[in-house]
């Protein structure tokens, strides 16, 4: 018969220590990893809205900076220049998909303060460029672009006397973020034109 002396083992207490010590640097990996993804979801959030606003600006831009005609309604904003890569008259509405647009000094003059008194309104603002004629009158659809989610308000404001009328569009949009905080914007255009119509 053999007796095996000093033979080691864990203890009861040593096992209970090392499954604590295991529980806790888990929960610390965990909640390591949890924080990292919240933060990494926030952020892609912000910079979504932010490609999804550059987006925005860049046809805005170019439909204003090209127009030589405008009409500016409740219903909608056009835009009408001569396009050369399409080799068209070409006109550009931008409208919601539901509702209208407000005409509104006092948002144009401090949107931050009047921002608060516009309830949340998650509409979606598109594009659509026709084929318009050289009169810009023509509704030949081309096609439609979304190019704004969850906006809040359209506001503009144009001087109501003069040949050249300063302009100011601008828009309110929120974007809820992983964390369920609203992340909102506010982008203004001002431009002068001297063919309005109204």
């Amino acid at each position: 018969m053999i007796i095996l002396k000093n033979k080691k083992a864990f203890t009861l207490i040593e096992v209970m220590v090392s499954i604590i010590l295991s529980a806790i640097i888990i929960f610390f990996i965990y909640t390591m990893m949890t924080v990292s993804y919240t933060s990494y979801s926030k952020l892609f959030g912000v910079s979504q809205q932010k490609n999804n606003t550059r987006f925005f600006e860049s046809m805005m831009k170019k439909s204003i900076e090209n127009s030589v005609y405008v009409q500016m309604l409740p219903s909608k904003f056009s835009f009408g220049y001569y396009d050369d890569n399409l080799g068209i008259y070409r006109r550009d509405d931008y409208s919601f998909t539901t509702g209208s647009f407000t005409n509104s000094k006092a948002l144009s003059s401090n949107p931050p303060t009047v921002m608060a008194s516009i309830p949340s309104a998650n509409r979606v603002l598109v594009m659509r460029v026709y084929n318009a004629g050289s009169n810009y009158t023509g509704n030949t659809l081309i096609r439609t672009e979304v190019i704004l989610e969850n906006v809040n308000a359209v506001y503009y404001y144009m001087d109501s006397t003069g040949i050249m009328r300063n302009i100011s569009i601008g828009l309110i949009f929120n974007k809820v973020l992983s964390d369920g905080e609203v992340n909102y914007e506010i982008r203004t255009f001002i431009f002068t034109s001297r063919d309005v119509l109204v």
